[in-house]
């Protein structure tokens, strides 16, 4: 591709993923990862896509900050924490690929359930803020999918769309900050990766604002439908792609989990 139609394509992706992230809380990191990934190596893509989505959210948490439950983002913290080691475990013993699909599976069954738009009783408890924690930490640690199960709490609960959507973006702030802090002792924050995220930073702030005024005037109304239609797509793609990682050829599995696999672990694509 030439340079100027890598730049275009580029800046379609960005916009379109924080226009996503801007409406719904989520999302920035799986859209925007999937379509750079075609043109750029992701060793480069993951560690700039999550330093963007910092900032994307640093962006958006002065309009949320009184919207939080920071009440549950504590408990889900702390049961992320405490899920990380045990993920660590799971991921020497099990096949990624595989536990994606599992979860890509889950989700969409998860997903599907909330589609009748009734809140389930006793979601509120610490109880249960703690478990859907330990899962996304187990879960980021193991497969790299550490999203779902708090995106999947907070639809379940009664709280309105504002206070789910902040909540979403607080916690991410948060698992993000835990996610570079391992990237930065890996080696991994280079000067090509601070070049690549300042570059793709205008394009991604601009579709975070245009997804923050969508959600101003329509959120209310259709946020419930729209999350979890977006989950259900990013629960396919999860399939998909686990799929495409089960048949594909030895050797090309080989030289992508080699190129990729260190930012992967470091990185969930589901948020």
């Amino acid at each position: 591709m030439s340079g100027i139609v890598v730049f275009l394509f580029d800046t379609l992706v960005l916009v379109v993923a924080g226009l996503v992230r801007g409406f719904s809380g989520f999302g920035f990191a799986m859209v925007a990862v999937t379509g750079l990934s075609l043109v750029h190596s992701p060793a480069r893509v993951v560690p700039a896509i999550l330093c963007l989505e910092i900032l994307a959210s640093m962006h958006l948490l002065p309009s949320i900050w009184s919207h939080v439950r920071w009440g549950s983002i504590f408990w889900l913290v702390a049961g992320m924490v405490l899920g990380t080691a045990p993920g660590v475990w799971l991921l020497a013993h099990a096949s990624p690929a595989l536990l994606r699909a599992w979860v890509s599976v889950a989700v969409l069954a998860g997903a599907t359930a909330l589609t009748r738009e009734r809140a389930l009783p006793g979601m509120e408890g610490r109880g249960v803020q703690l478990v859907a924690g330990a899962c996304s930490g187990l879960l980021n640690a193991s497969a790299s999918i550490g999203g779902p199960p708090v995106i999947l709490y907070y639809l379940a609960t009664a709280q309105s769309p504002e206070h789910v959507r902040a909540s979403l973006i607080a916690f991410f702030v948060i698992a993000d900050a835990f996610a570079l802090a391992a990237m930065a002792a890996m080696g991994l924050l280079g000067q090509e990766v601070a070049m690549a995220a300042l570059w793709w930073l205008l394009p991604a702030l601009g579709g975070v604002s245009l997804g923050r005024l969508l959600f101003e005037r329509h959120g209310a109304q259709h946020y419930r439908r729209a999350v979890v239609a977006l989950l259900l797509v990013l629960a396919a793609l999860g399939v998909g792609r686990s799929v495409w990682d089960w048949y594909r050829p030895a050797t090309e599995r080989s030289s992508a989990s080699t190129d990729d696999q260190t930012p992967m672990m470091a990185a969930s694509l589901s948020r």
